[in-house]
């Protein structure tokens, strides 16, 4: 077989040899290859793969006239290499290379969309540098367009995979899809020039972490790389359909064989599949439809993937795009993880599956306006390293979490703190199926529907720390970490990692796991720390009972205008004075008591009471609160409202008993089974609504002493008449912090 060693010479051999190989050693021999000359191919054909003056074409089809048909054409098992255009190896390139390289590749699936070749891309191992914007497709027409490489790489550790370096003006997104049906990127990592930046930022003053502009560290541009519809992306999909915004993305220079095209109003795509590729450094990793536009940018599936440190892993913008979902992948390091309301339409729809995926080093998991997005699901998917869980607005679309394992570690740290809200916004409904809910100081919601099913509830809080004899630990009004700020559906089965005071009441010891549904056989005593919930927002005495074992927990709760009250708040430490004396029984009901809890209704900061002194209130701040340097994450203002909490009912006694009173006497005699055995002070007597009120306090009363001896219970109040054979239950309640 004859050998040529140029373009030039290929150009003028002699079209009666059968085959000639090419021999290039320009660019380690990347376009060396065997030609056969064929006269079938046109000339219109053989242009679209011409020569430009920067030597980037002539890859497949070398032709000795441009106005002739018939070309030279490569041999290929339909693999285009864009090596065979001047792809450059390397990094620490010049921007002329940077340039080049991106026509390169953007040359070998111009051949393919334009209809001059068949096949895919195929981009070798080795580290690439480009700029500008690489077209899966210019939405033109509809194409399918295939680009694989030689495999992601894991970081910086040296080895084979094919990492595309993204240089250059931010301005520009990477990649982007446009007009593609069943389109694939597989095998590679597109590495933005932000990485380092946000990376910095995840990791820094919990100031810099938690505020979202901090993850704006474009330095060419005014926005910081978060523009509505030009972000600074890894890969787009769509981002030309539509109207062009005022604030969009630099003009496309298409291929000159298209003539004159528009800059936007592209067509859409659909059924887009992202396969073991890592993109890591932008503001957003994926981001669907960032346009003036809704149609499809529908069923994309990232499988394998890995989007790390980048401000947004996947941003949905469209109402269209039906089921964005992920398999297998990876996405560590972001600010919030997902969204569907920061880009193009702000409507966007996930719709679709999370599948054994981790989400890590993240402030947020997720910021969705629910009333777009319909139902997300995460399927044994793990977090580490996380503040908070979803932030939510709108009502509409449910997030539920099955056989999950999620660590919300990043309370802890010196440099960040307690949010206000694990789930924020109080139109969601979220659902934790066999899930494990890991180092959530407190988990706090105002979830309008917040529900937990199944055993494999695992609500640990294992840095319990000594305090002071006075103070009561968090779990003390709310155990376990959960405090709903809605109802939740019943039956709640809960499993948690049990606590109770040492002796001398300084710590908290554990005590093993248990179980709110009793199939333990556990028998809870009253220095046992256990979860709270609720199943009504304004609890029914008829739902109360010694059949419902502790599933249910009654609460009371009492709004207070704020300018009705004075407070002083630092370090933690809430005074809070009421604007009146108040006595035991009304403290005891309106929830005025240690281990009631306060919460502030504007920025759902919760506080547990510690102590009262009259119409004096001393409280400690359990949520929205930074670990070092003090403050509240989430300022709290003078107006507003204080929602006061009571939480201290924890289970039910042993059964109903029938009692028989005179009146004017606080005397309950037992005459009718067991005497109950944990009664103690501060427990309160339940009657039904359906009973007649015949004690003189609310229909709870409260108990002020217990002779078991004589099996007679003082209330803190005489009965209006005389009674017997009265049957009623009692509820036990959280020990009081000194006793």
């Amino acid at each position: 077989m004859p050998i040529v060693n140029s373009i030039d010479a290929l150009r003028c051999a002699p079209r009666k040899v059968r085959a000639i190989y090419l021999m290039d050693s320009d660019v380690e021999a990347s376009r060396s290859g065997v030609f056969v000359w064929d006269s079938t191919i046109s000339a219109k054909t053989h242009q679209i793969d011409a020569i430009d003056d920067d030597g980037v074409g002539q890859g497949i089809f070398v032709a000795p006239r441009a106005d002739k048909d018939g070309a030279w054409r490569r041999v290929h098992d339909g693999a285009i290499d864009p090596r065979w255009y001047g792809l450059e190896k390397g990094t620490g390139k010049s921007p002329e290379v940077w340039e080049k390289n991106r026509r390169a590749i953007q040359r070998a699936i111009d051949l393919i969309q334009l209809g001059a070749a068949q096949g895919y891309v195929s981009i070798p191992a080795g580290d690439y540098e480009f700029s500008g914007t690489i077209h899966q497709g210019y939405g033109v027409s509809y194409t399918t367009i295939v680009v694989k490489g030689a495999g992601r790489r894991y970081g910086s550790v040296p080895g084979s995979g094919t990492i595309l370096w993204h240089r250059g003006s931010t301005h520009y997104q990477a990649w982007n899809m446009q007009g593609q049906r069943e389109p694939r990127l597989s095998h590679l990592s597109i590495r933005g020039s932000l990485y380092d930046a946000i990376n910095q930022t995840l990791f820094s003053l919990a100031d810099k972490r938690l505020h979202e502009e901090s993850y704006n560290v474009a330095p060419d541009r005014s926005d910081g790389g978060d523009g509505r519809y030009n972000p600074y992306a890894g890969v787009t999909i769509d981002a030309f359909a539509g109207d062009r915004p005022q604030a969009s993305y630099p003009d496309v220079a298409y291929d000159k064989s298209l003539g004159a095209v528009p800059q936007y109003g592209k067509r859409f795509s659909s059924q887009m599949t992202l396969d073991d590729v890592d993109i890591s450094g932008f503001i957003v990793g994926v981001c669907v439809q960032p346009c003036d536009a809704d149609g499809n940018g529908d069923y994309l599936l990232l499988d394998r993937c890995s989007v790390n440190y980048n401000k947004f892993a996947i941003s949905v913008g469209n109402g269209q795009s039906r089921i964005v979902g992920a398999r297998n992948s990876l996405f560590n390091g972001a600010f919030c993880a997902l969204t569907n309301s920061r880009h193009g339409r702000q409507i966007g729809q996930f719709g679709g599956e999370f599948s054994t995926c981790e989400i890590s080093i993240a402030v947020w998991l997720g910021e969705m306006n629910l009333s777009f997005s319909t139902n997300l699901k995460f399927t044994g998917c793990k977090s580490e390293s996380v503040w908070a869980c979803f932030k939510t607005t709108g009502i509409g679309g449910s997030i539920s979490f099955e056989a999950c394992d999620l660590n919300f570690s990043w309370q802890l740290d010196p440099g960040l703190g307690v949010p206000p809200h694990v789930i924020a916004g109080d139109g969601a409904n979220v659902e934790f199926n066999r899930c494990s809910l890991r180092y959530a100081t407190v988990f706090s919601s105002e979830a309008r529907l917040l529900r937990f099913v199944g055993y494999g509830q695992l609500l640990a809080y294992s840095n319990m720390k000594p305090i002071q004899p006075w103070s009561i630990p968090s779990h003390q009004a709310f155990p376990a970490g959960v405090f709903a700020g809605g109802a939740s559906n019943a039956p709640q089965e809960i499993r948690y990692r049990a606590h109770k005071l040492s002796p001398d009441r300084t710590k908290g010891i554990e005590i093993g796991w248990r179980s709110t549904s009793g199939a333990d056989g556990l028998t809870l005593g009253r220095n046992e720390f256990l979860p709270y919930f609720q199943q009504h927002s304004q609890p029914r005495q008829t739902d109360y009972g010694p059949e419902q074992k502790t599933i249910i927990r009654p609460r009371w709760s009492k709004l207070a205008p704020k300018k009705r009250t004075r407070f002083e708040l630092s370090e933690r430490r809430l005074i809070l004075r009421l604007p009146h004396e108040i006595d035991d029984s009304q403290a005891m009901f309106d929830g005025f008591c240690p281990g009631d809890l306060l919460r502030c209704r504007e920025t759902g900061t919760v506080f547990v009471c510690k102590s009262r002194v009259g119409a004096v209130l001393e409280y400690q701040q359990e949520s929205n609160f930074r670990n070092s340097g003090g403050g509240c994450i989430e300022e709290i203002q003078n107006d507003g409202v204080w929602e006061f909490i009571n939480c201290r009912v924890y289970q039910f006694c042993d059964g109903y008993v029938s009692v028989a009173a005179q009146a004017g006497s606080p005397h309950l005699r037992i005459d009718g089974g067991a005497f109950p055995s944990e009664l103690a002070p501060a427990d309160a007597l339940l009657l039904c609504f359906e009973s007649r009120a015949w004690l003189a306090q609310k229909p709870e009363s409260i108990v002020a002493s217990v002779d078991r001896e004589n099996g007679v219970i003082t209330m803190r109040g005489g009965a209006r008449e005389t009674v017997s054979g009265v049957t009623t239950g009692f509820a036990i309640s959280a020990p009081p912090p000194n006793g």
